[in-house]
């Protein structure tokens, strides 16, 4: 960690203001640190109970109010936020590419019926309802190598179907859904293969 101090003081007020809620918005464990800390019960009310003007005095020089900076949290979280845009572009890049509602739902843990209304928004041709268009039979044995192959190197599963589109940008997500789907076993495990179409395991080559 690294304190950086603060010289604005607009920016010392607002910190003595949190520091003052703290007080009372801490719990006791909080509270006992404080105190510990050289928070006396009475400096801890001369705080609480200061007028504006004395604590507008009080941040013109330096106060004892400085910032702690935890570069490690501070890099978790732009770590975090990179990871949010990206999924947020993928998962825009799916409604784009014409996936079906479902699979989006599935691969990006949200209703269907949020990924319709979005696609209204931001993508209304790729709304074109009905069945998807079935791959000719060479184009399916294209899509299905090609699966394969990227399966064996990427592990997860959208981050797949996104290079897979990279490699058939004339065809939709859709479209290539259809092309890799498995085969419906019967018996008891055709409703499985419904609702997890693309869980099924890769076969090695011998």
């Amino acid at each position: 960690m690294v304190v950086l101090p603060i010289r604005d003081p607009g920016s010392r007020l607002y910190l003595l203001t949190r520091l003052i809620l703290s007080f009372d918005e801490s719990d006791q464990a909080m509270l006992a640190e404080l105190v510990e800390c050289g928070f006396t019960p009475d400096l801890i009310d001369k705080l609480r109970t200061m007028s504006m003007v004395d604590a507008l005095r009080f941040t013109v020089t330096h106060c004892g109010l400085s910032l702690c900076v935890d570069a490690q949290v501070v890099r978790q979280q732009v770590q975090r936020l990179e990871r949010t845009r990206a999924d947020r572009q993928l998962y825009e890049y799916f409604i784009h590419a014409g996936a079906s509602p479902t699979l989006i739902g599935r691969l990006f843990g949200v209703a269907p019926h949020d990924v319709r209304r979005l696609r209204k928004l931001i993508a209304p041709a790729s709304a074109t309802g009905g069945r998807p268009r079935h791959p000719s039979d060479d184009l399916r044995a294209a899509i299905e190598t090609a699966w394969q192959r990227i399966r064996q190197i990427e592990p997860s599963e959208r981050q797949a179907l996104y290079l897979l589109h990279q490699e058939f940008k004339h065809v939709t997500m859709a479209t290539l859904e259809v092309a890799v789907r498995p085969v419906k076993p019967a018996g008891a495990a055709a409703g499985f293969a419904a609702r997890a179409p693309w869980t099924a395991p890769i076969q090695a080559t011998a």
